[in-house]
């Protein structure tokens, strides 16, 4: 039996074990917010005396409807920066492999070599891939770094702000790792790095090093430095990851059963292996979110409903004076219809700027639960045209369940009778 290579971590290092089982905290005071906001939309909408009527049903709706957008924005910020970092990983090659060793090889021989010799795949190149740790005012986090051929590298990161590496070593790192240091392109940044002391001896020393550049990766220790600045750390010539390519019709299985043959390989995963894991977690959440949608646009019309009929009420002496002059049902049926949709385009406007300020201020507070993912917020056409479905459509429409009924039954005489 050939032998198999693992790797073991502590739960404490698993980011989706901590996100999952351990940083519930977070979670809970998402489900506050949420309860906070629709009990004061309903509350809001509760109290609907009729002077303030029209205003307080659009707070009310407006509330639910900037709930539903911060739940179709979380969901689409966080798929966005799953997506992304997927492509970040892939580096513009999407069927890129990694190939972990489980120390550092020479490039020339050994299982490197070995690896790159394999007819089964159709391009490659050997990286070298280090653990640090960025020290800061503000934040001490890990980094881990690898290093790039920036000129003929298979793996070439875009640089979304400054510069490749050269001359002098330099760092790109995350947009994340900048904001928490606080440090742009021409900053240093203190950076501790294992240094070659020896044959198999290593050390830790801390390293000032200007930031060249910033890659587009959400995560944040994600650090890129060039493939000749390896000779600093006295590292040069080594390699313990390769990236290949698999030939046409190999898989990665494929190249799973015949590199772990190697003895000093410990894994083979495509690149993008942990964006679609996320992916997969991702869409198990996903239903129950799907559900929360549901409960909202259900609020929001029985929100409407409730105007709605209260407002019939209130008004039939209004609406059986119209009728005694000929005015026919549906006509006051349609101006119901117009009342109703301008509340519901107050409220829509409401949850639109209402729903990225909620969905910012649970992320801000929740930055401590996940501090090595940046998490953009995505609002897209489609979280409006929702927003426009619950807010304009739906609550537009909510008199349609109570009017036509409650009018055609009203009895004139008893409705236009002065009490005494």
């Amino acid at each position: 039996m050939p032998d198999v290579g693992i790797i073991v971590t502590d739960t404490d290092d698993d980011a989706a074990y901590t996100l999952t089982y351990e940083d519930i905290e977070g979670d809970q005071q998402f489900f506050n917010i949420l309860a906070f906001v629709i009990l004061a939309g309903s509350a809001a909408a509760a109290v609907n005396l009729t002077p303030r009527r029209g205003l307080l049903t659009a707070l009310g709706i407006g509330a639910t409807i900037a709930v539903l957008v911060m739940l179709v924005a979380g969901i689409d910020s966080f798929v966005g920066a799953i997506v992304e970092g997927g492509e970040e990983a892939t580096g513009g090659v999407p069927d890129r492999v990694i190939v972990d060793m489980d120390s550092v090889y020479p490039t020339g021989n050994g299982p490197v070599d070995a690896v790159l010799a394999s007819s089964s795949i159709s391009d490659g190149e050997a990286m070298l891939r280090v653990g640090g740790e960025f020290t800061g005012a503000e934040a001490t986090f890990p980094a881990i770094v690898e290093f790039i051929d920036w000129n003929d590298g298979l793996f070439r990161p875009a640089i979304e702000e400054g510069d490749v590496p050269s001359g002098l070593p330099a760092v790109v790192i995350s947009p994340r790792a900048a904001t928490d240091l606080d440090v742009g392109v021409g900053d240093m940044v203190s950076v501790r790095l294992p240094q070659r002391t020896g044959p198999l001896a290593y050390s830790l020393e801390t390293m000032e090093l200007p930031v060249a550049g910033i890659h587009g990766h959400p995560f944040r220790a994600v650090t890129y430095m060039a493939t000749d600045h390896a000779a600093v750390l006295g590292l040069e010539g080594l390699a313990n990851v390769v990236s290949v390519v698999p030939a046409e019709g190999v898989e990665v299985g494929d190249l799973q059963a015949e590199f772990l043959e190697i003895g000093a390989v410990t894994s083979v995963q495509r690149a993008d292996a942990m964006a679609r894991l996320m992916e997969e977690l991702m869409a198990q959440c996903v239903g129950i979110l799907q559900l929360f949608q549901a409960i909202v646009l259900l609020l929001a019309v029985l929100i409407a409903f409730s105007a709605a009929a209260i407002a019939v009420d209130e008004r039939r002496r209004e609406h059986a004076t119209m009728f005694s002059f000929g005015v026919r049902s549906r006509k006051v049926v349609r101006m119901l219809l117009v009342e109703s949709a301008t509340i519901g385009v107050v409220a829509t406007i409401i949850g639109i700027i209402g729903g990225p300020l909620l969905l910012q201020y649970f992320m801000a507070a929740s930055a401590d639960a996940m501090p090595d993912v940046a998490l953009p917020i995505i609002v897209t056409p489609g979280t409006i045209l929702w927003a426009v479905f619950v807010g304009v459509v739906a609550v537009g429409l909510a008199p349609l369940l109570t009017a036509p009924r409650k009018l055609r039954k009203m009895d004139l005489p008893s409705t236009l009778r002065v009490m005494e």
